[in-house]
């Protein structure tokens, strides 16, 4: 992957100076990429979000889910601790199988930026022999609409709700009956956060966009070729957001192989970022500072993200092979990596759908498809 990494650096230092920004500092990364999109004509964030109301988003959410595995949502009355929170029982071929409350919007007394999934209730069959539905609340950030309008999203806020949608499918699909094998928890950090890193890949998909677009005034579809554009743009970004991890990555890993070899956090980073050729550390960050993933239960497996992007784009080349809405192959993966729960090894589960090992090269491949 370095040598990705080492390219993308060079091209975004070129076409940064030709627009007069020279010495790059890590505080104008955001800017730089904002220039650099303004430069290219992309669609804005502001006009792109325009075409991902809230209602449409939960909408296509809600047929994603029908569509891959015959799921129904049904929305029903609960208490809840705001009034944006939206709360569905979940069936699947008539048997009420779950409940999912969705959180996505920001509201007074909510932490911001608040983006996880609660895994509330297993499903399991209690010691009486009652069956236990499983709970879920899905959390996100997507900013409130302003003057009483429905909150719109943009790219970032798709990819956020799709991967905590992710999660929720997962803890609702299971099908064992077992209080440990149902908790999705239990296949490690690789097998809870695959299925988050999966549903995102359908809003990196251009056709799936614009199939799922409707402009907030009239409903119109977005435009296929700004879609695409956006979408490369973002891909080329999603380089650096890669190398980024995986220097984290690293640095958890050397960190907990060799806690006692007098290296200091500083050079542990240092060096990880050199390994994945990402950017140099400047004299004032201190990333390993902020990097609350190492004592809140990711410690030694943040990984995780990375390799789970590896698993779910290798993984996903099936749906663009044969359809992005394939009920029969949504059924293959409901019940070669989903129903099983933590019965079963992920890389078992993986290699029942893919018919082999996990393959690196078609997220590589994504990374440098672009123009």
């Amino acid at each position: 992957m370095k040598p990705v990494v080492l390219q993308w650096r060079s091209d975004f230092e070129r076409d940064a100076q030709a627009l007069g920004l020279e010495d790059m500092q890590p505080w104008d990364l955001r800017f730089a990429q904002k220039q650099l999109r303004d430069a290219a004509k992309i669609v804005p964030k502001d006009a792109l979000r325009e075409f991902f109301p809230m209602a449409a988003v939960i909408d296509a959410l809600v047929q994603l889910a029908k569509r891959l595995f015959d799921l129904e949502w049904r929305p029903t009355p609960a208490p809840v601790w705001a009034p944006s929170v939206l709360v569905f029982e979940a069936f699947q071929d008539d048997a009420r199988i779950g409940l999912l409350y969705l959180d996505a919007v920001q509201h007074a007394g909510k932490q911001a930026e608040a983006v996880f999934t609660t895994y509330v209730r297993n499903r399991r069959i209690d010691a009486e022999g009652i069956f236990q539905q499983a709970v879920v609340i899905v959390f996100s950030d997507v900013p409130e609409g302003s003057a009483g309008a429905q909150p719109l999203l943009d790219h970032l806020a798709l990819r956020k709700l799709y991967h905590e949608f992710g999660h929720a499918l997962h803890h609702l699909l299971v099908r064992t009956d077992n209080q440990v094998q149902s908790g999705v928890v239990e296949l490690g950090t690789d097998g809870t956060e695959l299925f988050g890193k999966l549903f995102e890949r359908w809003v990196w998909n251009a056709a799936y966009l614009v199939s799922i677009s409707s402009h907030y005034s009239d409903g119109r579809q977005i435009d296929r070729a700004q879609v695409e554009q956006c979408v490369e743009r973002y891909r080329r970004e999603a380089i650096g957001e890669a190398a980024l991890e995986l220097s984290k990555a690293l640095f958890d890993v050397d960190l907990h192989t060799n806690p006692a070899d007098g290296k200091t956090l500083r050079q542990r980073f240092t060096r990880s970022r050199e390994q994945c050729g990402y950017w140099p550390l400047n004299a004032l960050e201190h990333p390993a500072h902020a990097f609350d993933h190492l004592v809140t239960g990711y410690d030694a497996g943040y990984y995780a993200y990375l390799w789970a992007d590896v698993c779910a784009v290798d993984i996903f080349t099936r749906f663009e092979q044969t359809g992005l809405l394939d009920r029969a192959l949504g059924q293959a993966l409901f019940e070669s990596l989903i129903a099983p729960g933590a019965s079963r090894p992920l890389r078992e589960g993986v290699m029942q759908f893919l018919g082999r090992e996990t393959n690196l090269h078609p997220y590589l491949q994504w990374l440098q498809a672009v123009g």
